[in-house]
Formats: structure tokens, sequence, C-alpha cells
């Protein structure tokens, strides 16, 4: 039986401008984009379904207009495809999803202060935060990062954050951390953010999973910002010397949806995964690759 109950409620980032998408960006928020037919933020939800998640404060910017429609009710919508089965089923999966609230960054000063604008709906819970460019795709369940976070929170109570381990010529483009092995815990004594490969203490990044106890909210507060923004690796290092955080590697496969390269290679391997059209995908591969 578990110890601590593990949070229902979950905090994701997406008032960036997605500037490295553009020009698609300046209409399209880079989280509506699809992985299929599924928008990187559907894609974000469910998993967070998975884990346990009910409520998600979708930390946004009024300018991305986009997010909040994606979630409003479309009758006519939906009554034009009644006689599609699949297609209302579709379309009622949006509904399936946790319950999205909205909040609003005005100034993009930081993935910390992003957070930190979810302070007042968080409500001194205890709380996930995803990335949605970070995107994976589990082969099970088993397999899915922030499901991973929670059945360990429940064992340990304790903050813990998901490790991803890439080549070591790689590490400079992340945030890496040191950490100590105790046990079955992985412990973190301290983040550097984009290290030279020389320089780093590993390379094990992090991969844009975090389950945090609410009190990382006082050590953004105490965090001094740099170059302007407030870096929230810099608030886990204060609060792993504190009172401890603790690290989780994962295999689940993971691609970089915010660079184009990147989500091209998720879109593939999604496609190759998927029963309807996998065969046809693959015949189409072996065709255009000689």
């Amino acid at each position: 039986m578990s110890e601590f109950d593990s949070p229902e409620v979950a905090v994701i980032p997406a008032a960036g401008k997605g500037t490295r998408f553009l020009p698609s960006t300046k209409a399209t928020p880079k989280e509506l984009h699809p992985l299929l037919n599924n928008p990187l933020l559907h894609h974000s939800l469910k998993e967070l379904k998975e884990a346990g998640v009910k409520e998600v404060i979708l930390v946004n910017h009024r300018e991305k207009k986009g997010l909040n429609k994606y979630f409003e009710p479309h009758v006519e919508l939906k009554n034009s495809v009644g006689d599609k089965p699949d297609l209302v089923e579709a379309l009622e999966s949006i509904e399936a999803l946790p319950k999205v609230t909205f909040v609003y960054q005005k100034e993009q000063k930081g993935l910390a202060h992003a957070i930190y604008c979810a302070k007042d709906e968080l409500n001194g819970r205890d709380f996930f935060v995803l990335l949605p460019d970070e995107i994976f795709i589990p082969e099970s369940i088993d397999e899915n990062p922030s499901k991973a976070l929670s059945e360990n929170f429940k064992v340990f109570g304790k903050s813990v954050i998901s490790l991803l381990e890439v080549p070591m010529e790689k590490v400079s483009s992340y945030g890496v951390a040191k950490f100590e092995t105790t046990g079955d815990q992985l412990k973190i004594l301290d983040l550097v953010e984009k290290p030279k490969a020389s320089e780093a203490p590993s390379n094990m990044i992090l991969p844009g999973r975090y389950l945090f106890d609410n009190h990382i909210l006082e050590w953004i507060e105490k965090t001094a910002p740099r170059n302007g923004e407030v870096q929230l690796t810099d608030a886990m290092v204060l609060m792993s010397k504190d009172i401890g955080l603790n690290g989780l590697v994962t295999k689940c496969p993971r691609f970089d949806g915010g660079s184009v390269l990147g989500f091209l290679k998720a879109n593939v391997f999604a496609a190759l995964k998927d029963e309807k059209i996998s065969n046809d995908f693959r015949d189409f591969l072996n065709e255009v690759i000689k």
C-alpha cells in the first residue's frame, strides 16, 4: 500500500513564442502542432491522465488564443461529423482529458517564473510539471514517465525528476544532473545548465518531466534571476541542498519536439507504431529511401 498520495494536478508552461517553428507558429501555437492527428498538448494531457492527474493548469500568453479554443466545445463541428463515429470519438477524446484551467504569463522570465504564475491556482498542492515539446512515446503504460514519477512519489514522498541518458556530446543543450546512488534512489547533488561536455557532471539530462512538493515555489521565490530569467534548475539545486530531490531514470523513447528535426523524428516513430498506418507508411519509406 502506498504511503503517500500522488498529486492530481499538473502545470504545463506554454507561454513561449515557439520561434524555432516560424512561420507556422505565427498563427498556430507550437503546442498544437500535430503528433499524427493529436496536438502535442493533447498528447501531454493524455500522459498526465494515465498518471492520475485530473486538473492541468496551463500557463499561457494572451496572444495564444488557439490553446483556449482547443478546449472550447464546438457543437456545430460535432454535429457535422455525427454520422462518423471515429471522428465523434476523436472530438470526445478532448473532453475526456484532465480539466484545463488557464493562467497567464505577461513576460517571459524563465521556466521557473512560468511555473510560479500558477501559485494561486495550486493553493498549496504538490504538482507535476510537464514540458509539452519534450515528446515521450511509451511502448506501454509502464513506460509513461509521468506515471513512473507518480509511483516513485507514492513510495518516497519526495520531489522527483526524470533523468535521461544521452551521448556526452549532446549534454551542452540541456540541464545536466550530478547525483549519487543511495539504495534504490538517485539523490540529486547539483544541476548544471548547458555545460560543455568536458565540464558536465554526467550524461544524464533533464527531459522535462518533474513532480514537485509545493515547497519548490518557496525556492523559486529565493532564486536570483540570471540574464533576466529565473531558472528552474537553480531553484531545484536550492531545494536539493535543503530537503532533498530525487532522480528517476527513464528509458521511454523521447524526442525533442522543440526542433524541426526532433518533431519530424517523433512523427515518424509514432507512425511506425500506429497499427492503422504503420504498414503503408513503412512501405512508403522503403520506396523513397534507396
